[in-house]
């Protein structure tokens, strides 16, 4: 790669005559993640002068990945799921599709490990009705399953018109 020209003129006042060619850096890193989710990255560098492109080698590069801290936020999401699971004054089985919207979060980033408060309502099959119904805590199990990352469970507990509670356990998936 040219670098430019210098000269040496012993009779001038300033000897040394300098000329430094133009030059343009370029830097191009590319992060890619591959088939099993791990991250990797390659890097070029370049040097152009007279309108012509030298590659350099980089001999040592690095990825250093800054992760978020896991805190508690307040994050509404809205959350469709079914839950199983028991009338307290008259034991019989319940079977509840909802639709609930869960106020907080935990977690470093999307999605998060737990979700809390949900509030929302669901059908329940048995008596025909409407419930209101309110998870206290889910838990993201879908962080350990390839390919469901957005998987929640948790317990539940509904009440409907006539006052009767239940106590349920469910499976949720964000919207």
């Amino acid at each position: 790669m040219p670098f430019g020209t210098s000269s040496f003129s012993a009779w001038k006042k300033d000897p040394w005559d300098v000329h430094i060619k133009p030059r343009q850096y370029t830097a191009l890193n590319v992060l890619g993640t591959d088939e099993n989710g791990k991250t990797y990255t390659y890097s070029k560098f370049a040097v152009k002068v007279d309108n012509k492109t030298y590659d350099i080698d980089i001999t040592d590069a690095k990825l250093v990945e800054e992760l978020p801290q896991s805190k508690f936020r307040f994050s509404p999401r809205l959350f469709l799921g079914v839950d199983l699971g028991t009338t307290i004054s008259s034991p019989k089985f319940e079977l509840m599709p909802d639709l609930e919207l869960m106020l907080f979060s935990y977690g470093q980033g999307y999605p998060q490990t737990w979700e809390f408060l949900g509030v929302g309502g669901g059908y329940e099959f048995n008596y025909k009705n409407l419930q209101l119904i309110i998870s206290p805590v889910n838990y993201n199990l879908g962080k350990h399953i390839p390919f469901m990352s957005n998987l929640f469970i948790g317990p539940s507990i509904s009440v409907d018109p006539h006052g009767s509670f239940s106590v349920l356990g469910g499976i949720k998936v964000g919207l």
